[in-house]
């Protein structure tokens, strides 16, 4: 038997062990403790092994048919591999939806014919992996290098940790695994009014709904940490290929200096997909410009068509690169810009088409519900949701966009959604602004000149600071050349090394602390291990928790229960309306003005009781520049509450009324 038939021999047995486990030993209940904890790890991690080694072996798949490539490194190959392949594979999950056969059993044929398709690949996977240890990481790195590679992993690990927990995060809960949810449940992807999050470009999502359809939510989380250490082992890859080996290092221990990097990370998130495409879109680019390669134009439009499969902020970056094409082809002429830039805007479209199709097939809007609305839209819903996404920042008048780079420091709470105190950018990143002076690498300006138009698209859209995480790969790059150019003015080699890795040492130190301090307070060691159940953990985790799962044991099946100012509802079997917009009430109030006209509106939605949640509403507050939240609020507490509701039990923060106007 040769190595390649081995290869797959080992790789089946292993995927097929881990499907008996599954069947054997399914996921554990809520209320379950024990060692039952450990087969519910195991199974995701294995899961996310097998998803990985399919994906890398897809990608390099397609690499030997469109061939051509000159990756320098097997960094560089294995990341360009892995990420276009899980993209093939959420598009193949994409077309099970859109036809109504998305079920577990469709998938796992799916990814059965996947592995089938990319199994010859796997001994080249394994050489790459090999070449990657011996030569893109090499033995003979310095003692600065080793001390940020021991930080790393102690992030990574704790990270590892927090992703095993049972999904708690916001966004998690109420779309990135609330949507697969449904897809599941009903076999086919649709449009979802109420959750307009599930609406946009989801493919990081349907990768998502391989682990939902197995029974596995962590799987999803363990998936976003992968794509986050991606990001960062791209970043070193930057580094090494435009500035040095060293740089490599300075580079991504810039990006995992950030704190919130990490728990961002760990969550069911898909941020970390949408900047990887990003940033290899913009890779891709460059290095068609030092090649002449067109094929690198081709895969710059894969890359860019799964960003803005990915997130609508990545039409941004569509846009900005098709100028830096149409300005790099110019001295070619007319005929040849015009075909470079129909090749890659026809690819990046072809790929990201299927989602912007199917929300104008829905909704009669390919971008649903902004700019026009759609179905079950108004232009009073639209308002009230543009009016909470363009509240972030501190203004935008010229004044506002000069002092802007400060005040995402000095003024952070106004830019984030999540752990405000530490949701900032790199405290390096303004070194970037220092590259025009101090470079002469035209790369490195082409670089900057991109990250300063996608940073003033970010401003005038909606400035939130996880929403310029495509950037902080770039900024990081950026600022680790600068870093290193004022390291080589030191004369001793002692002063370089304490600039170079002594400063980023220092912190990525920082983000291991507040990682840390972060864990002690919210521990999730016992839940992981099995010492702890899901819904102890939950009860702890989530403010709301209690509330849904009180609905969920004690409601009638026939109960719905209005949400206001919440949009969580994953744990509340199908009883809950979700309030994705936080703006429920508000819309209800406007559109009714009295009790009787508020109490029909409810009464014609069918709904059984109310659930009210405090800490949704404060946070809206604090994004109520019209002050109609503030308004909707006192409405329901002065006049509303009593009229037309009887408390049934309060939480924290949170209480579920009766709808006593039924009584009527």
């Amino acid at each position: 038997m040769n190595s390649k038939k081995r290869i797959i021999l080992v790789f089946s047995t292993a995927a097929m062990f881990v499907a008996l486990l599954r069947w054997l030993v399914p996921e554990r209940s809520l209320t379950e403790t024990g060692l039952r904890a450990l087969p519910d790890a195991f199974f995701a991690l294995s899961l996310l092994g097998i998803v990985l080694i399919i994906a890398a072996g897809l990608g390099l798949k397609l690499f030997s048919w469109v061939g051509g490539y000159d990756f320098g490194s097997s960094l560089e190959r294995l990341t360009f591999a892995t990420a276009i392949g899980l993209g093939a594979l959420a598009y193949g999950i994409l077309g099970l939806g859109l036809i109504g056969l998305l079920h577990a059993s469709s998938i796992l044929i799916g990814l059965l014919f996947a592995a089938a398709l990319s199994s010859r690949e796997w001994s080249a996977l394994i050489a790459d992996f090999i070449q990657l240890v011996r030569k893109d990481f090499p033995p003979s790195i310095s003692i600065g290098s080793i001390a940020v590679i021991f930080l790393v992993a102690s992030i990574l690990f704790l990270s590892g940790i927090q992703a095993l927990t049972p999904l708690w995060d916001f966004d998690g809960l109420m779309y990135h695994l609330q949507a697969p949810k449904i897809f599941l449940e009903n076999g086919r992807i649709q449009l979802l009014p109420d959750i307009w999050q599930a609406n946009g470009p989801l493919t990081m999502d349907m990768l998502y709904t391989i682990g939902t359809a197995f029974g596995s939510e962590t799987f999803a989380k363990l998936l976003h940490l992968a794509y986050a250490a991606g990001l960062v082992l791209l970043t070193y890859a930057l580094g090494r290929r435009y500035i040095s080996e060293t740089g490599g290092w300075v580079a991504a221990g810039i990006l995992l200096g950030i704190p919130i990097f990490p728990l961002w990370g760990s969550l069911a998130y898909t941020d970390m997909a949408w900047a990887i495409y990003e940033v290899l879109a913009l890779l891709a680019i460059v290095r068609w410009k030092e090649t002449e390669n067109k094929s690198w134009l081709t895969l710059a439009g894969i890359c860019m068509g799964l960003g803005i499969g990915s997130k609508y902020p990545a039409l941004g970056m569509f846009a900005i690169l098709t100028l830096w094409i149409a300005y790099q082809s110019r001295s070619r002429g007319t005929k040849r810009t015009i075909s470079d830039l129909i090749h890659f805007a026809f690819i990046t479209a072809a790929i990201g088409a299927p989602w912007y199709l199917k929300n104008w097939l829905l909704a009669g809007n390919p971008i649903y519900p902004f700019l026009i609305g759609g179905r079950e839209w108004s232009s009073l819903r639209l308002d009230l949701l543009m009016t909470y996404l363009t509240s972030f920042g501190t203004g935008k008048t010229i004044s506002d966009f000069l002092t802007l780079p400060l005040n995402l420091y000095v003024q952070r709470e106004a830019f984030g959604t999540f752990l405000m105190s530490i949701d900032m950018p790199s405290i390096l990143f303004p070194l970037a602004f220092l590259v025009p002076f101090l470079s002469k690498d035209s790369r490195l300006k082409t670089f900057t000149f991109v990250a300063l138009l996608r940073f003033g698209l970010w401003a005038l859209g909606t400035q939130q600071n996880r929403f310029l995480l495509p950037l902080y790969p770039i900024l990081s790059l950026l600022a680790a050349s600068v870093l290193l150019t004022l390291a080589m003015r030191f004369k001793s080699s002692f002063g370089k090394s304490l600039l170079a890795y002594g400063i980023v040492g220092g912190v990525v130190a920082t983000t291991l602390a507040y990682q840390l301090i972060y864990l002690a307070g919210f521990n999730p060691f016992p839940v992981v291990f099995g010492s702890e159940s899901k819904d102890t953990f939950l009860r702890r985790a989530r403010h709301d928790y209690a509330a849904q799962r009180y609905i969920a044991e004690t409601l009638e099946e026939d109960a719905r229960v209005y949400q206001m100012w919440d949009g969580q509802v994953y744990y509340c079997e199908g009883r809950c309306l979700a309030d994705a917009e936080q703006a429920q009430w508000v819309r209800l109030t406007l559109e009714n003005p009295t009790v009787e006209d508020q109490a029909n509106a409810l009464n014609a939605m069918q709904v059984t009781h109310l659930l009210l949640d405090l800490e949704g509403a404060n946070f809206m507050l604090n994004h109520d520049p019209s002050g109609l939240h503030r308004k909707a609020i006192d409405t329901f507490f002065s006049t509303f509450e009593d009229q037309c509701t009887r408390t049934i039990q309060k939480w924290p923060d949170v209480t579920l009324y009766a709808l006593t106007c039924l009584d009527d």
